[in-house]
């Protein structure tokens, strides 16, 4: 019964790819969405974790979901890859824009934080050293209280810039390369293999038929060269000879492709 559930979902939401992407079917996008919008958590959570608590999951889903969107637009369901393997690294890169594009800073926050700084710079320039939380307090004409007060407020509020460096004692880090989710880059790189596996079959199918036939046989049915002879009435050499052909045609086809 189980094995015949799994089916029917999959009949099913292969019938959604297909009317989303042949028909522009509303419904069945809406239907992609619901089925796909955990991978946005998913991914919303594990960068969440390497955020400051000042920014909010609901944005980073926010932006994820448009992520997920340009995904499903793009996505060719037809050459049998996993949508999760594409869609991951769109809707991490969806996030990540956003988050490089945002301020979470409140107003107020920011303008208490230039007071801030700049009775500091004028202090410290007035008495050559680093000026004492009285003397800031009186400076701004605030009390001792409400001057942590607003340093509390900028410790909280504050993000570092996602590309400026913050740890030197090896090598410069950015907050960005710290969100690191290995399993978007394994996806990435798994597009990118399959995509490479895809232009192969397409330069294999190019081919003379001899040589696609010495291919096929010695590369799926996993013959070897004596073996592909005899099935092909020919020698060993001239087995040997078509095979060195098609895979110089290969290579030659890869780097005109730049693969």
């Amino acid at each position: 019964m189980a094995v015949n559930s799994r089916k029917e979902d999959q009949l099913a939401l292969y019938s959604w790819w297909e009317s989303w992407r042949e028909e522009h079917d509303s419904s069945a996008r809406e239907h992609l969405v619901l089925q796909y919008m955990p991978i946005v958590h998913r991914t919303a959570t594990r960068i969440k974790s390497n955020l400051p608590q000042s920014v909010d999951k609901d944005d980073l889903i926010s932006w994820g979901y448009m992520g997920l969107l340009d995904a499903l637009q793009k996505f060719d369901y037809n050459l049998g890859w996993a949508f999760e393997t594409y869609a991951v690294p769109r809707i991490r890169g969806a996030i990540m824009d956003g988050l490089r594009s945002t301020d979470w800073v409140p107003r107020s926050v920011r303008s208490k934080a230039k007071k801030l700084e700049e009775a500091y710079r004028m202090l410290e320039q007035a008495y050559s050293r680093t000026p004492t939380v009285d003397e800031l307090s009186d400076h701004m004409q605030v009390t001792r209280d409400e001057l942590h007060k607003i340093s509390n407020q900028l410790v909280k509020s504050q993000i570092t810039s996602l590309d400026e460096p913050i740890d030197y004692e090896e090598e410069p880090q950015t907050l960005i390369s710290r969100i690191v989710d290995e399993e978007a880059a394994n996806q990435e790189q798994l597009v990118e293999e399959q995509e490479k596996k895809r232009e192969l079959a397409q330069l294999i199918d190019r081919l003379p038929e001899k040589e696609k036939l010495v291919l096929s046989l010695i590369y799926q049915e996993e013959l070897t060269f004596s073996s592909t002879a005899e099935v092909l009435g020919v020698t060993t050499g001239r087995v040997s000879q078509i095979h060195s052909k098609a895979i110089s045609r290969l290579r030659e086809q890869f780097k005109r492709l730049d693969l």
